[in-house]
């Protein structure tokens, strides 16, 4: 195990170059060529397989010294640096060197290769500093309760600078408050604080601050930015999620709560990789796991993978994997095989949608979805779970995943070398029920029954809102509608002995009626085995009512596309030529003179592609007959195989009415499909939707149907049919509303006690311990009761529907019924297809009954977790440090490590290591509590020092490297909306909810933190835009800049002065009614404490008090407007 700290402080390159000239004698004019030119060639390109991580070939090239003994002074490597064969040239990836590196080195080998006698290797990365885990520094006893002062001021003395006083009262107390909550003390909180002359006051300040819910909102801003906070984005302007989830709020308002209850750093890491899996029972932490639905990317899954790796990578340890993506990092002991083993730690992942509390069930998750648009869903909880547990991680080369190494050796879920002993063993984990299936879950019972129970009483109370029926007027219609029926089957029977008449073939045939509307029937024929040449499809069609029908072979059915058809369109037959899709004619028929009955036979020959159409046109007043000569039509690859989207359809047009029968299916080898309407399914005037697999098309418009009859070529008849359809009408107007009610009421209670069984079952068979057969009796119920429920409310759904276009047809306005009646038909058919799916279902009697939710993998693979606890190690040598590191940040506007995303061996090395592995050390050893960070930090004397300069100091340390003086730092772009806001008393501080528009957030008033974030147009929110708004890409410091914009904003504005305004007279109302309160005097002095947080000097109330005395109360809002450009307003001193 590696121990211990480094005992001094690292030097960057360039200082080790200007101390080598500066102090070693033998260093010549060709050696100082060698560490200017040459030296950082070779640690660019050669130190990664020729320095301390790897001697490929046993040779090092890390000094002047061991290069001339193994490559004859140079020579060598001169050969290999400038050879054009590819295969010999080194280095062997990335660019060659360019012409000019290639003629440094040739002049230095020419020279004699010289370089420092003295010159040392690279060390052993092993004894990196960031590479040991980090120890508390040693302490003088009566410096232990200022351990960061000792260690600051211990640099300082060496270097003789004189650390500055501390900052004004006031000025550390707007420090620590923008710091800690995001927004300044208010004048109360300002001139108590100054007024309290106690050792305990600026503490006791500090810990109220770190207990106020505003600490959990500042602060998550900053991790978020760190974690890559995004709000779904991937053409937002098509409204299309691609990246992250709408439901990723869920996860910023998780760390907030995390931060405000002061949840351990290492609990918040462990529970954003594998809340899942550590936490399967708390669904208040499953939101954490965000911070790997954010990474998600709809379009390629390995680029999910890519980001999961580097920033993990970069964000809890501070090293950069993402180096290793192509080959062995050229710095760090990371190979190339541990960025694969990092990422086989997620491989199984995918992610799924969880009900919220009191919320509906969401839709399924759509796993990758490469075409086509995902609609961001704004109902559940996106999470993660390991959905693939044999998921392989392939190695592949070159960074691209097309490059797969197919013998390479199995990939394992590991870390590098240098960490493995902190990894425990991958063990797989058996989850609870409730994991992997939310809805055994208590709030998903409640939610259920409660919306169970207030179905039932809405329907309950719309059925006594229906008016009692007329019962003499019913009994009435009724008399009206039994006599037709009488009527009707009198005829049927007289029509039937004399022989003419009735049905095409057998009992009954099937009538199309689309006199008004649209009917499609199709039908996916489950029978068909295999689709073989010869196939014959036959069928007789009789047209009633000339318009347009016609018989197809569907292509896409969902995409309503049509492989071949035969269609009768107005005394013209129609079919598709071969090889495509251009209509010809077959022939034609003389509908007004007889011809109006159709044989039909396809031959079909899958392998050509087509099929010989045949066609007898026969005349029903002459029963002559003629055949049309036979053609080859287009079947454009029809087969229905093994699919519902390529069936056969039928399809009249409105203002048509034809009926079908004897349609038949030939295939060799196979049983006839025969679809006659015959049988005991059938009868007299029934819609034949769901029954033999016929089914109504989503294209159908009501009122137009699909019955099977006995008699159509009967003129009586089809009076007499007409006549019961209306006496049916009239009876159903009577009763359809309160039939609709009451079948609802009836849907309702079923649906109770449907929950009720499922819940039932569940609890049972989940976790109970009752036999096999009781177990199973009470699925059966729950089924049963399921089916009834499903029946029922199609049904329900029917009757009210069809009120609604009885309804709908009463409207006097012409144009408006039109629109009602259409919208009506369409429900109309959308509620018959409901009831023949749901009669489908009933007749087939499922085995099992729909489960509450998703179900997932019982079991998770334990990758992540064994993550997470590596991670949060006590003896990890860097999660802490990286921690720390963003705090000091934040607080002092520098960081202790400059390269915050890199604490490898190419980044840079800490200015203050002992601070830096003393907080570190801290963190670790009070349970993670990052509370107890900030308060270290913020009550160091190096923390509240002044910001005012030193002449002497700058020009030892013009920097500030040794923090002599407290950093200015910029407000970040919430900060500045919330402290306008504030200032005004207009900033709403309420917690949690869904991301809000960026294009409100000038004329609304929520905390910054609230409204999205994205990397698109319109991803920050205008005033975000001009004072640094967070890169959701990659965000782990943020940029500052000055530019023009940003005064035009705060001065010129409606935003701001509406601020000012507000501002204006909430300085009114602090000075209260007195006349000398609100003096000018007065009012400048308030004005200072409100926007500013301090008093004015003298010189600044004189100006003030001129400017109001020369423009009077209206300029009250002028004089906001100019203190909130004032530097002090936007920095943080």
């Amino acid at each position: 195990m590696l121990v211990g700290i480094p005992k001094v402080r690292m030097l960057s390159f360039a200082a080790v170059v200007v101390l080598a000239f500066a102090m070693n004698p033998n260093c010549t004019v060709q050696s100082q060529d060698y560490l200017r030119d040459i030296k950082p060639i070779l640690k660019a390109r050669c130190y990664a397989c020729h320095g301390a991580l790897k001697q490929e070939s046993e040779l090092r090239l890390d000094t002047g010294a061991s290069l001339r003994r193994a490559t004859d002074n140079g020579a060598v490597v001169l050969e290999r640096i400038s050879s054009k064969d590819e295969d010999f040239r080194m280095p062997p990836i990335g660019e060659p060197l360019t012409v000019e590196e290639i003629a440094q080195f040739k002049q230095w080998v020419a020279g004699g290769a010289d370089s420092p006698v003295n010159e040392l290797a690279e060390s052993d990365p092993a004894e990196h500093w960031a590479f040991v885990p980090p120890t508390a520094p040693k302490i003088p006893r009566r410096h232990e309760s200022r351990v960061i002062d000792f260690l600051i001021e211990r640099q300082l003395r060496a270097r003789k600078i004189g650390a500055i006083d501390t900052a004004t009262p006031s000025q550390r107390l707007r420090r620590v408050y923008l710091d800690l909550i995001g927004v300044p003390p208010t004048p109360e909180e300002l001139t108590a604080f100054v007024e309290d002359v106690s050792a305990s006051g600026y503490g006791s300040v500090v810990d109220r601050l770190l207990a106020d819910s505003r600490y959990g909102q500042r602060w998550a801003r900053h991790w978020m930015d760190i974690w890559r906070y995004s709000d779904w984005y991937g053409r937002r302007n098509q409204n299309d999620v691609r990246n992250s989830a709408a439901q990723i709020w869920m996860w910023r308002d998780w760390i907030v709560d995390s931060l405000n209850s002061n949840a351990g750093y290492d609990v918040m890491v462990q529970q954003m990789l594998a809340a899942d899996e550590m936490s399967p029972l708390d669904d208040s932490q499953w939101p954490a796991t965000g911070y790997l639905v954010r990474n998600y990317y709809s379009l390629n899954p390995n680029e999910w993978m890519r980001h999961n790796v580097e920033y993990t990578g970069k964000a809890f340890l501070g090293l950069t994997f993402n180096c290793a993506h192509c080959h062995d990092h050229k710095y760090d002991p990371i190979e190339h095989d541990d960025y694969f083993r990092l990422r086989a730690f997620f491989e199984p992942m995918s992610i799924r949608m969880d009900q919220v509390a009191g919320e509906p069930r969401p839709d399924d998750f759509v796993d990758y979805l490469y075409a086509g648009s995902r609609k961001p869903a704004l109902i559940g909880m996106a999470r993660v779970f390991d959905k693939n547990h044999d998921a392989i991680t392939h190695f592949y080369d070159g960074g691209d995943e097309r490059n797969r190494i197919a013998d390479h050796k199995t990939i394992e879920p590991g870390v590098p070398r240098f960490l493995e002993h902190l990894l425990p063993e991958v063990r797989e984990q058996q989850l609870p029920t409730e994991a992997w299936y939310p809805g055994a879950r208590k709030s998903v019972h409640e939610y259920e029954m409660t919306q169970a129970a207030e179905g039932l009483s809405i329907a309950k109370a719309a059925l006594v809102k229906v008016p009692p029926i007329d019962v003499v007027q019913l009994r009435a219609a009724e008399v009206v509608r039994d006599n037709a029926q009488v009527k009707l089957v009198a005829a049927i029977k007289q029509v039937n002995a004399a022989g003419k008449g009735g049905a095409l073939e057998g009992r009954f045939s099937l009538l199309l009626d689309a006199r008004q509307g649209r009917r499609i029937l199709s039908n996916h024929l489950p029978e068909v085995e295999e689709l073989v040449d010869d196939t014959v499809i036959s069928f007789q069609l009789l047209i009633l009512d000339e318009g347009e029908v016609n018989f197809q072979l569907v292509r896409d059915h969902k995409g309503s596309l049509t492989a071949g058809y035969v269609g009768f369109e107005n005394g013209v037959i129609y079919s598709y030529s071969p090889g495509g899709f251009s209509r010809f004619v077959v022939g034609k028929y003389d509908f007004a003179n007889g011809e109006r009955r159709f044989k039909t036979k396809w031959v079909l020959h899958p392998k050509t592609d087509n099929a010989e159409l045949t066609i007898d046109v026969w005349n029903v007043e002459t029963m002559d007959f003629r055949e049309l000569e036979t053609v080859l039509a287009a079947i454009n690859g029809w087969n229905p195989v093994g699919t519902d989207n390529k069936p056969i359809l039928l399809d009249c047009r409105t203002g048509t009415q034809a009926v079908f029968d004897d349609i038949r299916i030939s295939i060799p080898q196979q049983p006839e499909i025969v679809l006659n309407f015959e049988g005991e399914r059938y009868s007299e005037g029934q819609d034949i939707d769901g029954i033999d697999n016929w089914k109504v098309g989503r294209s159908s418009i009501a009122p137009a149907t699909s019955k099977t009859i006995e008699v159509f070529d009967s003129e009586l008849v089809r009076v007499l049919r007409h006549s019961v359809g209306e006496a049916n009408d009239a009876v159903s107007r009577i009763t359809l509303t309160r039939d609709a009610a009451v079948a609802a009421v009836t849907a309702a209670e079923a649906k109770i006690l449907t929950v009720e069984s499922v819940i039932a079952a569940d609890a049972l068979r989940y976790g109970g311990t009752a036999g096999k057969d009781q177990a199973q009796d009470l699925i059966n119920a729950a089924v049963s009761k399921s089916i009834e429920t499903d029946v029922l409310s199609a049904k329900a759904e029917l009757l009210a529907s069809r009120a609604e276009l009885v309804t709908a047809a009463e409207i006097g306005d012409d144009a408006e019924r039109k629109t009602v009646v259409t919208a009506a038909q369409a429900r109309v058919t959308k509620a018959e297809t409901a009831v023949a799916a749901a009669n489908k279902v009933a007749a087939a009697r499922p085995a099992d009954y729909k489960p509450l939710s998703v179900q997932t993998a019982k079991t998770s693979t334990g990758r992540r977790t064994a993550l997470a606890r590596m991670l949060t190690h006590r003896n990890n040598p860097l999660t802490a440090r990286v921690a720390v590191n963003h705090i000091w940040l934040r607080h002092f506007h520098v960081p202790l490590v400059e390269t915050v995303f890199d604490f490898g061996r190419n980044g840079k090395p800490p200015t203050h290591p002992g601070v830096l592995d003393y907080l570190a050390v801290e963190l670790m050893e009070s349970g993670w509590d990052m509370k107890h960070i900030h308060r270290l930090i913020v009550m160091s004397d190096a923390y509240q020092r002044g910001t005012q300069g030193s002449a002497r100091n700058r020009q030892v340390d013009p920097d500030n490297v040794w923090l002599w003086r407290m950093n200015s730092g910029r407000m970040e772009a919430e900060v500045v909306r919330d402290s306008l806001l504030y200032i005004a008393s207009d900033l709403d501080m309420s917690e949690g909810g869904r991301s809000l528009e960026n294009a409100k957030a000038l004329t609304t008033n929520r905390r910054s933190l609230y409204y999205e974030t994205y990397p698109e147009d319109g991803g920050a929110n205008p005033l975000a835009e001009l004072f640094d708004a967070p890169n959701p890409f990659e965000c782990f410091r943020r940029t500052s800049t000055i530019v023009p914009q940003q005064a035009l904003a705060l001065n010129n504005s409606d935003f701001v002065h509406q601020v000012a305004q507000k501002t204006a007279l909430r300085i009114e109302e602090l000075l209260g009614s007195g006349s000398d309160k609100l003096q000018d005097r007065s009012y400048v002095q308030m004005a200072y404490l409100v926007v500013l947080s301090r008093s004015p000097s003298a010189e600044e109330s004189s100006k003030c008090e001129s400017f109001l005395a020369s423009y009077g109360d209206n300029a009250r809002a002028g004089l906001i407007r100019v203190l909130i450009n004032h530097s002090d307003f936007v920095s943080i001193q």
